[in-house]
Formats: structure tokens, sequence, C-alpha cells
């Protein structure tokens, strides 16, 4: 199952999209996104993975910050954000 929702996250990263823990759980029932971001980053995928903080309201109407991840470019340039 985690190759399977890791090759997913890849397939919806290289498209362009962003994703947070949230959309992870909706989409594609990933509960631990972030241990599949690392699968990401490791052989045979070797994938260059963006990180920001972003704001968010919770359940409990609070401001809170989530990690939101992509996929980014790297070109013969330099690293591109993908935002």
């Amino acid at each position: 199952m985690k190759q399977k929702q890791t090759a997913k996250l890849l397939d919806y990263l290289i498209k362009g999209n962003h994703i947070t823990q949230e959309d992870a759980l909706k989409m594609f029932s990933i509960g631990r996104l972030a241990s599949r971001i690392h699968d990401l980053k490791q052989p045979p995928y070797n994938k260059v993975i963006g990180k920001r903080m972003i704001p968010v309201i919770n359940q409990l109407g609070q401001r809170v910050k989530v990690a939101e991840y992509w996929l980014v470019k790297v070109g013969l340039i330099g690293f591109h954000q993908g935002i």
C-alpha cells in the first residue's frame, strides 16, 4: 500500500500541485504525509521536495500552521520552487 500511495502522490506533485496533510488524507488516504514525502526523497525516487508552513483555521477555529509540500523543478540554471 505504501508504494501505491507514494506513486499516486508523486503523480499528483509532478502535475504541479501542492499538497497538505488534509489534502493527502482526503485524496489518497495517506495518514502520514511526511513519511511519504520522506520516501520520495530517497532512492529510487530521489526527488527534491519543497516545504513551507501555511496558516489555516483548524476545527476549533484557531489559526495554526500546517506543512505544504510541492515538487521542486530542477533545471540547468538551478532550482525553481514551482509555486
